[in-house]
This record gives structure tokens, sequence and C-alpha cells, in this order.
């Protein structure tokens, strides 16, 4: 039976993705601004915009849409 040693003072280490508003330009998008995340499909990116949404307490909105033939790409535009 393995042993385990309990131990104090370790520091929980940072996340292991960085934050959605450090990664994707929300925070900078005016209405009808977009920006393109390349090469995922458009459930990742309408989940992006709802997390972001989460995160600016309902204030804005974004929208996500496949784009390119085939779709490959997902444009995220903000509506509101």
């Amino acid at each position: 039976m393995p042993t385990y040693t309990v131990e104090s003072g370790v520091s929980i280490p940072g996340p292991a993705r960085p934050k959605l508003e450090s990664i994707y330009p929300y925070e900078k998008m005016e209405v009808g601004d977009s920006f393109v995340i390349p090469k995922v499909d458009v459930k990742a990116g309408r989940s992006r915009c709802s997390k972001f949404r989460k995160l600016s307490n309902n204030t804005k909105r974004f929208c996500a849409r496949a784009v390119g033939n085939p779709p490959v790409d997902c444009r995220i535009w903000r509506i509101k």
C-alpha cells in the first residue's frame, strides 16, 4: 500500500489556460466589430461567447457563425 506525505505551505498554481479576456479581444470590441477564431468549430465559438458574456455581467452580447468553404473558421461579432 502506497504511503503519502502531507505537506503544508505549497501554493496552488494558476489556471492552466489563460483567461478568456486575455486571449480574445472582447473588451476592445464595439457593436458591429468582429474577429475570426481560425480552425475551430462554431459550437466551441459559441461556448466562448457565452463564457465571456458571463464575465461581462451580461452587458455585452456576441454571436458566432461558421465562415469559409468548408466552414472551418468561426467569426465572432459583438451585437450589443
